[in-house]
């Protein structure tokens, strides 16, 4: 009996590591090597993680590369006698595990470099199964390389997520490139603020069908739905003709929830904007307590439009830090559209930001009056003069850390929509 024909853009990501599966840390590697797949025509189509045993290992990768002529590994390059990739992948071949002389110059280069004494058990890192090719890693010591088992390529990277990404850029991309698959693939992502992913998939349900060419894929996470569309046909300007129609369809019907095409992170969308754009910022935060800000300030370069920011959380730092009338707490609380809308004025004031945004709401768990339920949130922003705000609602029952990361996400996302006109 003939095996399967193997579609040459699959490719299956198998993440080793005890502490994955213990639930200590979540693995980060496989949403990024999906996204770098996609851009070199190839389709990330099965994703495991394992423990670290040499069995177990080799016979997944064994049993994978029936099917997919692509695997990606990641983990268990490190020094300790737990860190048993190298092995496995060796058996899964019926190779030996010998010494690297590639990858003992690699590993010693990199203490050398970083002007520190190497442990002796870092000699672990030289070890390769036979007749692999070692790859570049330009962000650790643990190297990683490249071997065939059975009709598959596998391609093993280190786990940490930073040295996982440098391996890939250094080593992996090279070998993409050389080695294209038959087919045009043209993709893109669009990032949505305020937007739910049961609303969005009744309204954009036709464009949403497996059949669809371009196909959609959508994931959410702190209020931010992000959708990626991939269209493919064996002439590129025809796959990329296809994309651009369908991005122009959900645009205009979502186009009160788009916030960038390129950032999925509102305050890096938003904080590249203001640079460019040479527009001051300054912040006035209730019940986010500086979530807004301390987002912002993740953003290189920021310093060059952040001037100060406020976090008032009590009624009286409103009044003494923003000028806010006790007048207009006492007859509107501080959970109002009149109260937000001062902060952004006394923010813009006191800093002379051309842009104030001013957050105030319920994050719970509780809240002391019915008319303000946990889940209200105001927002007030000043832009040049001009005010404006508007309020939010999420669920009463929702975890106040949540309601606060989600009035953080909007806030910075309507600055930015703001912004932009």
């Amino acid at each position: 009996m003939n095996a399967p024909l193997m579609d040459p853009r699959d490719v299956a990501v198998l993440a080793i590591g005890d502490e994955l599966l213990a639930g200590k840390h979540a693995d980060l590697n496989m949403p990024l090597i999906a996204n770098r797949l996609a851009e070199h025509g190839r389709r990330l189509v099965e994703s495991r993680v394992l423990l670290d045993e040499i069995d177990l290992i080799a016979a997944a990768v064994r049993e994978v590369a029936q099917r997919c002529p692509l695997i990606v590994v990641t983990g268990g390059l490190g020094p300790t006698p737990d860190d048993l990739t190298r092995h496995a992948l060796a058996a899964a071949a019926n190779v030996e595990v010998v010494h690297d002389d590639e990858a003992w110059r690699q590993v010693r280069t990199w203490y050398e470099r970083s002007n520190r004494p190497m442990p002796e058990s870092n000699r672990r890192q030289a070890l390769m199964p036979a007749g692999a090719t070692v790859l570049a890693n330009p962000a650790g010591t643990a190297p990683g390389f490249r071997m065939r088992v059975g009709g598959a390529t596998v391609i093993s990277l280190p786990g940490p997520p930073r040295e996982a990404s440098a391996t890939w850029d250094a080593s992996v991309v090279p070998w993409l490139r050389a080695h294209p698959v038959d087919g045009q693939r043209a993709s893109a992502f669009l990032f949505f603020e305020g937007l739910s992913e049961s609303v969005f998939a009744t309204e954009a349900a036709e464009w949403l069908d497996r059949a669809q060419n371009p196909q959609a894929g959508v994931t959410v996470s702190e209020g931010v739905l992000a959708l990626r569309l991939v269209a493919e046909h064996e002439d590129a300007d025809r796959a990329r003709a296809l994309l651009d129609a369908r991005l122009d369809d959900f645009r205009r019907r979502f186009a009160d929830h788009l916030f960038s095409e390129t950032f999925l992170d509102p305050a890096e969308a938003l904080g590249v904007h203001l640079i460019a754009n040479r527009i001051s910022v300054t912040l006035a935060e209730s019940c986010t307590g500086g979530l807004v800000v301390a987002a912002l300030t993740s953003v290189p370069g920021i310093s060059a439009v952040l001037r100060e920011s406020f976090v008032t959380y009590h009624a009286d730092a409103k009044v003494e830090l923003l000028g806010v009338d006790p007048a207009t707490i006492q007859e509107h609380t501080v959970y109002s559209e009149e109260v937000v809308r001062a902060m952004a004025v006394g923010a813009a004031a006191r800093t002379g930001a051309r842009l104030a945004i001013a957050v105030s709401g319920v994050a719970g768990p509780a809240s002391d009056s019915p008319e303000h339920p946990v889940g209200q949130v105001w927002f007030g922003f000043c832009l040049d003069g001009e005010v404006t705000a508007h309020e939010r609602r999420w669920p009463s029952g929702a975890h106040r850390d949540r309601i606060r990361r989600w009035a953080t996400q909007h806030a910075l996302a309507s600055a930015l929509r703001l912004v932009r006109g």
